[in-house]
């Protein structure tokens, strides 16, 4: 399907970055004031060390 009109080719992303379990339920509270909570241009990057094996204990 070829591209007919400039604005085709912008897409918006919003990324975010949490790197607690605090900073995340803050996210889920703004994206819902913001009604963005399902919106799949909305992807959040979980950077807790937390919840991640070790990558020199990884079998």
């Amino acid at each position: 399907m070829p591209i007919e009109r400039e604005k085709d080719l912008h897409v918006l992303y919003r990324l975010v970055w949490f790197g607690t379990t605090a900073e995340l339920a803050k996210v889920k509270v703004i994206l819902k004031d913001l009604k963005l909570t399902d919106s799949p241009d909305v992807v959040l990057i979980d950077a807790r060390r937390d919840n991640k094996p070790s990558a020199s204990k990884a079998a």
